[in-house]
């Protein structure tokens, strides 16, 4: 009778450690399934953020692009019209000369020296003016 009681006793203790172990294995593989799911995940919220950062940077880059080309071609009309307002300057400054010169001759007559000395000053004039 005790050699039955102990037979039953080890035959359910060799019971429950066979059901703890495949209950352990099943929480294992339960473990590791969830395991590669969430690095799935993982690599895929990486690809995500990759892309995101990328289609950022792209728009980033063109809107610094756009920007550059806005702001040189502003500064080329602001150069163009600098140009022409110097020109225009100094055309009515040497307009102002010639005819400053124009009134000096039709005050006086002049003779060969005169004459040239009026044309020495004008072209120091315009050269003193540009």
């Amino acid at each position: 009778k005790v050699l039955a009681q102990r037979q039953q006793l080890a035959d359910s203790q060799i019971a429950d450690a066979e059901k703890a172990r495949a209950e352990a294995e099943a929480m294992r593989q339960d473990y590791q399934q969830k395991l590669a799911d969430a690095k799935q995940e993982a690599a895929q919220l990486v690809q995500g953020a990759a892309r995101t950062a990328q289609m950022r940077s792209e728009e980033i880059l063109q809107k610094a692009r756009a920007d550059a080309a806005s702001i040189k071609t502003q500064a080329d009309a602001d150069i163009a019209q600098q140009r022409k307002k110097a020109i225009n300057e100094a055309k009515d400054e040497i307009g102002g000369i010639a005819m400053e010169i124009a009134s000096k001759v039709v005050e006086r007559e002049i003779d060969q020296r005169d004459h040239q000395e009026l044309i020495d000053e004008f072209i120091r004039k315009v050269g003193d003016a540009s």
